[in-house]
């Protein structure tokens, strides 16, 4: 995995869960698992149940610490010091892949291959000392030029003093990405998760001192990220000194020519993945900032309005994204087994219950959102609260295109995905230039959900032109989020029309795909009632 769009997007919040990950093609079994299936011992999935459910149960309590983080430091700060935290944050998650060029994002591809000829520890060696340096120079580089980053970050170039702590945070930022996707890497899943966790953890208790009793400012925040990511990193280089222990000691030569020579295109393609996904998730915020003709820090307090529109929204791209980690195994597995028409209709199955899902919680979030925003944020963020519609409207479409990608993971074609998310942002860009001037922060909000729909459109026609079978029941419910820009009243109508047309007809599910979920559901239940010891 590597630093990424997926999680720069679910954590562009008031949240400094540092890491982002992108999901990599599956890996083809080894040698080993083959020969491990063919001798009749468990499967990898099975021994690995126990890691998984960690996994599942530490991200849960994490995400809910991130939530309840996010609520409250939105409560404490002003929009404008919660807008400039996250222009702060963002440039961050931004510039820490940027910085290494995209080189630890190779552990997830290559770390296996160099352990097997015996090259895992020059290879980290190498990888290690060339993200030192090339960190260096981005860090000496925010400081040589400190008041034009401020130009570019808040649009004002007095906010020295938050590039400083910008360069202060990129190090530790970079070392706590470096050491999570190593763990990863070399599947010592756990170590990372609780790397996570930690970070969150740290961050959300010194950020919390900090804002309660020294400033109630996006400098705390700036500190308390530091403070998150340098606690995680630490823990992480004890284990990591425990680890090099077990690492197979080099037993051949490793040339830089050979490396590098297949390193680089790798990294590079990372790089540049990363790089588009991350600038097509906070390009609206900073068009806000040098196209709205406001004060920097009025421009700063709409940036606010517009984060807090997005903490629970964002959780819907969450679940996506998991659920886009867990079906991309399957999927390639029919894939490579030869059975093209089960993955057409697996992916098309999984858009219609996610569309549904997707409406169906958008509904739930926007009738509860005039409470949260009254009581809970204190009336504070009502911009927010009017584009929250919108701000739903385009969780639920890259929502939606994180999944149909998955189809162009399968067949190899993942290039094209950063296609459709490099056209999707030249149109964020120019609706931004166009619309932000007329109509300020909803024309932002508009900008990011046109540029959405923009990119789920090109994803589902490169599926269509690499052989996947879309139904109309897919283009149907790939349309409803639409309905919740329009508010809640609508979207809770289109909520019950969805539903009488799967239960009544078969424009969104066929009979077979009803079967499928009837059978899905029944399973479910039996090991729940098993697992409560209700049933044995």
């Amino acid at each position: 995995m590597s630093p990424s769009f997926f999680d720069a997007t679910l954590h562009s919040d008031t949240t400094a869960d540092a890491t982002a990950h992108v999901a990599l093609p599956p890996l083809r079994e080894t040698p080993t698992e083959l020969q491990a299936v063919a001798a009749g011992k468990k499967p990898a999935a099975e021994t690995l149940a126990a890691g998984v459910f960690f996994l599942l149960a530490l991200t849960v309590v994490q995400k809910s610490v991130g939530l309840t983080r996010s609520i409250v430091f939105c409560r404490i700060l002003t929009p404008e010091e919660l807008g400039r935290w996250n222009l702060l944050f963002n440039f961050l998650v931004l510039m820490a892949p940027l910085a290494v060029l995209g080189l630890p994002g190779s552990f997830g591809r290559y770390a296996e291959h160099y352990r097997g000829r015996g090259q895992l520890r020059v290879f980290l060696r190498r990888i290690g000392i060339s993200s030192i340096l090339l960190t260096l120079l981005a860090t000496a580089a925010l400081c040589l030029a400190p008041e034009r980053i401020a130009w570019l970050m808040f649009n004002d170039p007095a906010q020295v003093n938050m590039v400083w702590l910008a360069a202060a945070a990129l190090a530790p930022m970079v070392l706590f990405n470096f050491l999570d996707e190593l763990f990863t890497a070399l599947r010592r899943v756990r170590v990372a998760s609780i790397m996570n966790f930690f970070n969150s953890l740290t961050f959300a208790c010194v950020g919390l001192v900090l804002l309660l009793t020294w400033s109630a400012d996006a400098t705390s925040l700036a500190y308390a990220c530091i403070a998150g990511t340098s606690v995680a990193s630490a823990g992480a280089l004890v284990c990591l000194r425990l680890a090099w222990k077990d690492f197979p000691q080099d037993t051949s030569i490793l040339t830089h020519r050979t490396m590098w020579s297949r390193l680089l295109p790798f990294a590079g393609w990372m790089w540049v993945t990363n790089v588009l996904g991350n600038l097509f998730d906070i390009a609206d915020r900073y068009m806000l900032i040098h196209f709205s003709g406001l004060k920097a820090s009025a421009a700063a307090a709409w940036v606010g309005q517009y984060d807090s529109s997005r903490i629970v929204p964002v959780l819907l791209i969450s679940v996506a994204a998991m659920v886009g980690g867990v079906i991309t195994p399957h999927l390639s597995c029919d894939w490579e087994a030869g059975r093209r028409g089960d993955v057409s209709r697996t992916l098309n199955l999984i858009l219609k219950l996610a569309g549904a899902a997707l409406l169906a919680g958008g509904v739930v979030i926007l009738c509860t959102a005039p409470w949260v925003f009254t009581v809970v944020l204190a009336g504070k963020y009502n911009d927010g609260l009017a584009i929250l519609p919108w701000t739903i409207t385009y969780c639920a479409w890259f929502s939606l295109m994180l999944l149909a990608q998955t189809y162009l993971w399968c067949v190899e074609k993942a290039k094209w995905g950063s296609v459709a998310l490099f056209l999707g942002l030249l149109a964020n860009l120019g609706l931004n230039v166009w619309l932000v001037p007329q109509f300020g922060l909803v024309g932002a909000v508009w900008a990011t959900a046109a540029a959405n729909a923009v990119a789920l459109c090109l994803v589902l026609w490169l599926n269509a032109r690499e052989g996947m079978q879309i139904d109309r029941g897919v283009i149907i419910v790939c349309l409803t989020p639409l309905l919740l820009g329009l508010g809640a009243a609508y979207g809770l109508v289109g909520l019950i029309v969805l539903a009488c047309c799967v239960w009544n007809t078969t424009w969104i599910l066929n009979d077979t795909e009803k079967h499928s979920v009837l059978q899905t559901l029944a399973a479910g239940r039996e090991k729940t009632l098993v697992m409560l010891g209700a049933k044995k």
